[in-house]
């Protein structure tokens, strides 16, 4: 039988569990939000991904951005495999693993959504379009060939989603 005093601590802290619980559920929907908000600067991060694509490198995260309209998280990686993408068409925060589901079937985790909260910048979509229009205006590498990588950057342009163009 547990004494008052243990069982005082016991009610106190299933009390802060159940806040806590409650906390944790009304950061995800405010992380949710705050993605969602940027929507039409979300539109536009495929075409500046393009235009940032071959400058200096190549990256798989442009890539995917503007040939399927996901932009992958970093801090998301878990085992290799990024856990959280966000939707490009309208800011929601998804699962890579359930891109052939509809609506809310296909939202990220909970528990994934926080586990991204000390990195939110990663969904400031203000920044990302600072960093690829800053990186599109940057000079190619000494090795690079200008000419094929604007010829290989104009065919890919035909190949983004509608949706995208002209943002």
């Amino acid at each position: 039988m547990l004494t008052p005093d243990i069982h005082s601590k016991r009610v106190a802290l299933e009390k802060l569990l159940d806040e806590y619980s409650s906390l944790e559920r009304q950061l995800v929907i405010s992380i949710r939000e705050y993605s969602l908000s940027q929507s039409g600067l979300w539109l536009k991060v495929p075409n500046l991904a393009l235009e940032a694509q071959g400058r200096g490198g190549y990256s798989d995260s442009y890539n995917r951005a503007f040939s399927s309209g996901y932009w992958s998280i970093d801090s998301s990686i878990k085992g290799g495999v990024y856990t959280i993408y966000v939707d490009l068409s309208n800011g929601e925060l998804i699962s890579p693993f359930l891109l052939e589901k509809k609506g809310k079937e296909r939202l990220a985790w909970d528990e994934r959504v926080l586990e991204i909260t000390s990195n939110i910048d990663e969904i400031n979509a203000e920044s990302i379009i600072t960093d690829l229009t800053t990186q599109a205006k940057s000079k190619y590498e000494s090795w690079q060939k200008p000419k094929e990588i604007e010829e290989w950057r104009k065919e890919r342009k035909k190949e983004i989603p509608k949706i995208f163009r002209n943002k």
